[in-house]
Order: structure tokens, then sequence, then C-alpha cells
């Protein structure tokens, strides 16, 4: 059977800004976090958190070796309840993307290490450690089930240029849809013709 495919929260909507709530492990959660593997995949993502999907449930996936050149090679890892135990001083700097900001990228301070407790589908309790680029998809996911998104950790700079091309976005949108209303007006006044 195909999971179903959940339609994606996009900067704006509300689910993104809501900090998730813990969860007991049940069908409904398996049922969700399969969801969430079939729409994270269908995006090319590396990790997808619930409430992306609108759902204020503290449950993620995080899936680096789905980025293309990405090693070692790993299954993707539910994650339910998670937190961050731990993480190293040292810092690293790079670019990150957003599956709910389709389009923009801009640069993220992340913790190098870090150490992560959270419960598997089981509900059996997991620790682990995590390093580099999964240490950055982890700290992403856990961001967004606080209600974080990449934006919020911009600098003064970035987020004016995110404003101006999130302002862009939005009259090319505008734009389009006009274009279609204008094409729409134009065919009707043909047909009545």
């Amino acid at each position: 059977m195909t999971e179903p495919v959940w339609p994606l929260c996009i900067f704006g909507h509300p689910a993104l800004k809501m900090p998730c709530r813990d969860v007991r492990p049940d069908e409904k959660v398996i049922d969700l976090v399969e969801s969430m593997v079939a729409t994270m995949a269908q995006l090319n993502g590396v990790g997808i958190a619930a409430n992306q999907v609108g759902h204020l449930k503290r449950v993620c996936i995080v899936a680096p070796s789905m980025q293309r050149g990405y090693e070692p090679k790993k299954p993707a890892q539910v994650l339910i309840n998670p937190r961050i135990v731990e993480q190293s001083d040292e810092t690293e700097q790079a670019r990150e993307g957003c599956l709910s900001i389709p389009g923009w990228q801009h640069h993220v301070s992340r913790p190098v290490e870090v150490t992560v407790e959270a419960l598997d589908l089981e509900g059996n309790q997991l620790t682990f450690d995590a390093e580099g680029f999964e240490a950055r998809v982890v700290c992403h996911e856990l961001d967004h089930l606080d209600g974080c998104l990449i934006v919020d950790h911009g600098t003064r700079q970035q987020k004016r240029a995110f404003a101006r091309w999130l302002r862009g976005q939005f009259i090319s949108m505008a734009n389009g849809v006009a274009d279609d209303l204008i094409a729409a007006a134009v065919e009707e006044e043909a047909a009545a013709s």
C-alpha cells in the first residue's frame, strides 16, 4: 500500500511557529511517520518534522544519507520526543535550505556534534551522537519541533534579504495569478462573442 503524501506547510503557516507536544508512540503516530517518510522522499528532503505537515506532535525524521554523496549510508531515523542533551562548543556555518521555504537558503551556525535522546516507534529509549551534516539535520528538525525556522537564525542582513526575496516571490505569484485571471477573462469574452 502506498502511504499518502501530506501537503507541506509553507512559510507563513501557523503550525511552523508552534512548539510541538510530546506524544506516545501508537498506531496514529506510526501512520503519521509513514506518511511523513513518503512526503520527505517525494520532496527529496533529508529530514521532516510533524508540524511541517500540520501535526503538532514532537515527531521528526532525520535522513542525512538521502543527501547525494553523504556517507555513511544509514536508514532514515524516526525520533519521537527528541531532545538535544549535549552539544559541542564548536560550531560550523553552512548553507541550509528548508522544505517549508522552497527556494531560500542561507548560512546557519550549528554545533558540530550533538547527543540526542528520543524514543523510537516501539517506545524504546534512544541515545545517539550525531556529528557534521547529521548533527545539522538533527538540529534543523528539532528547531522545527520548537517552532523555529532557519530564518529565525538569520542575521539582520539575512532577514532583510529574506524579506526582499519573499516580497519578490509574492509578486511573482500574484503576477502569475493575475495573468491566469486575465487569460480566463479573455477566454470567457471570446466564448461569449
